[in-house]
């Protein structure tokens, strides 16, 4: 069975993929935030991710309006989550 691609979720850094030149569509698409902070000792999101995947991805989903259909990272993430 094949799914609808309505929304994807890449939970890995920034430029692991070629988004829509590989896609070749318009999908919405979440990725982390890579930027630093002003505040020193402040973790960007990529950071935060990789310190803690379940509680982010805790506190990520918690402010979903709709559940992404696809969600991308890295099989050693996958395997942690």
């Amino acid at each position: 069975m094949r799914s609808r691609v309505v929304r994807i979720l890449f939970l890995m850094p920034s430029h692991s993929t070629p988004y829509y030149s590989t896609l070749h569509s318009n999908i919405p698409m979440q990725f982390l935030d890579y930027m630093p902070s002003e505040d020193k000792g402040e973790f960007d999101e990529s950071d935060q991710f990789l310190m803690d995947l379940i509680g982010f991805a805790s506190k990520l989903a918690r402010n979903w309006s709709a559940l992404p259909s696809h969600i991308v990272l890295f099989a050693s993430e996958a395997t942690k989550l």
